[in-house]
């Protein structure tokens, strides 16, 4: 394994520090801070009133998911209704008689 020489570190070092200062400049000036921001950065917890509007919301939804399947099961039934019927209900003269 070669050996890094002085000069080749500092280059390195300078080209690290150069790509890593931007980005630590970015969040502090993001979280309005003069502070490193902290290294756990979760969401916070989502207040109740907002976690049982997203219930509702939710139950809504999967109520209109029934509906929909419910309409879509009807529909597929009055299809194999209309399918299933006989062809010639006496509305259309047969072919090759003319009458």
């Amino acid at each position: 394994m070669r050996r890094i020489d002085k000069r080749t570190g500092r280059v390195l070092l300078a080209c690290l520090l150069s790509c890593v200062m931007p980005l630590v400049a970015a969040d502090n000036a993001a979280n309005g801070t003069t502070q490193p921001a902290p290294a756990n950065t979760a969401a916070p917890a989502a207040a109740p009133s907002e976690i049982e509007q997203l219930k509702q919301m939710l139950a809504d939804q999967q109520k209109q998911i029934n509906e929909l399947k419910q309409a879509l099961g009807q529909k597929k039934e009055a299809d194999s209704k209309v399918a299933a019927a006989p062809a010639s209900s006496g509305a259309f003269r047969p072919a090759g008689r003319a009458g």
